[in-house]
């Protein structure tokens, strides 16, 4: 909600220049910053710091917004966007680990018939209630705008909101118990665990599982600037951007149940899961490929794209979590979930450069080997 905001109110020049700086940061916090504080603080205080940290960025974007056309704006607009980009990469690296934690205990309770059903499981609740809170943001914002409240203080409201879900997990819920293999992480040098991240490129398993995150960094930065821009804007309006989102947001909730029935339903359900996810991500850029314009296309025609955006994305959100989950447990999670994060965000980083100095076959073709690698997960 926040960069929607951001790129509506503050203008594009100025929504630009802070999801490059969110960009950057991210990488960063997903190479450097997220593994070693998941492993220092454990997973569930570090999901408290990191929501600390991320309730800065809406704050920070309602000050700009409320300090707008003064010398005060930027300043808090790139704190905002600072903050941001290093929270998002601790919460996505502590959660995953929180939920690859939690499957593990599941699977040795007994409660679940093996650690594979247990991610799966996982995966699609987590995939549902997510993409749940981000629709109800959304649709929230658009709701209090409509009562009369300005958009800083919607957003700043939405600080508060961020800031809601760290008391109760800090001081209700139980920590998981440490596994065997973690506890090893908490033997290594500070260097170590700066560089764990890192250390973790030689396996090769980490880049056969990396496709559908490529695929979505691509697709998300192509559909958000070009697809937009090209399609979206001519057909169907100006307004249109919002609640196409919501389209997406929507697909991705009803296909997540899809993508779990796929994962559980045979031993090699996950694979299937994985190459279908791909393959949702690969109609836009196909569908485009002609002409990239979609002047004589039926308006119902271009909000299929979304929902074949939303299809790619459960998968994304719930499968794509679970097999990393299956293939990283104990001390190489952290590192893994780490590497997750930064393989989405420096092919979106590289979608929006591809979009800018070139045409948009030349990311249909960067995006179709990754498609077709897809099954090796």
């Amino acid at each position: 909600v926040p960069l929607t905001v951001a790129s509506s109110f503050l203008g594009l020049d100025e929504a630009a220049i802070g999801f490059s700086i969110f960009a950057i940061t991210s990488v960063v916090a997903s190479l450097i910053v997220a593994a070693p504080t998941t492993t220092a603080l454990g997973p569930k205080r570090a999901l408290c710091a990191g929501m600390l940290l991320l309730s800065i960025f809406p704050g920070g974007l309602s000050a700009a917004l409320l300090l707008q056309g003064s010398w005060a704006q930027r300043p808090c607009w790139i704190t905002a966007c600072i903050s941001g980009g290093l929270a998002t990469g601790v919460v996505w690296v502590a959660q995953g680990v929180y939920f690859s934690a939690a499957a593990t205990c599941l699977a040795t309770t007994g409660e679940l018939e093996a650690r594979e059903t247990a991610t799966a499981n996982l995966a699609a609740r987590f995939s549902v209630v997510y993409l749940t809170g981000e629709l109800l943001a959304k649709f929230g914002f658009s709701a209090l705008q409509a009562c009369g409240l300005a958009p800083w203080m919607v957003v700043g409201l939405y600080s508060v909101c961020t800031l809601a879900p760290a008391l109760p997990l800090e001081w209700w819920s139980q920590p998981l118990a440490t596994p065997e293999a973690s506890r090893g992480a908490l033997q290594k040098t500070p260097c170590q665990r700066l560089l764990s991240t890192m250390l973790l490129w030689p396996v090769l398993e980490l880049w056969l599982l990396s496709p559908v995150n490529i695929l979505f960094g691509l697709s998300a930065g192509f559909m958000n600037n070009y697809v937009n821009v090209t399609c979206a804007v001519p057909k169907l309006g100006g307004s249109s951007a919002g609640w196409l989102g919501a389209v997406t947001v929507v697909a991705a909730a009803l296909g997540t149940p899809l993508a779990n029935s796929l994962s559980t339903a045979s031993h090699d359900g996950k694979g299937v899961a994985l190459t279908v996810g791909a393959a949702c991500f690969l109609v836009a850029p196909v569908a485009l490929w002609e002409t990239g314009r979609c002047n004589d296309w039926a308006s119902w025609l271009v909000v299929l794209l979304y929902v074949f955006q939303g299809f790619g994305r459960s998968v994304y959100e719930s499968t794509n979590r679970a097999v990393f989950a299956d293939f990283f447990s104990g001390e190489d999670a952290d590192p893994a979930f780490a590497n997750l994060m930064m393989q989405f965000n420096v092919a979106n980083a590289i979608s929006n450069i591809l979009q800018t100095n070139a045409n948009h076959r030349v990311l249909a073709m960067v995006m179709a080997p990754f498609a077709a690698a897809a099954p090796l997960g």
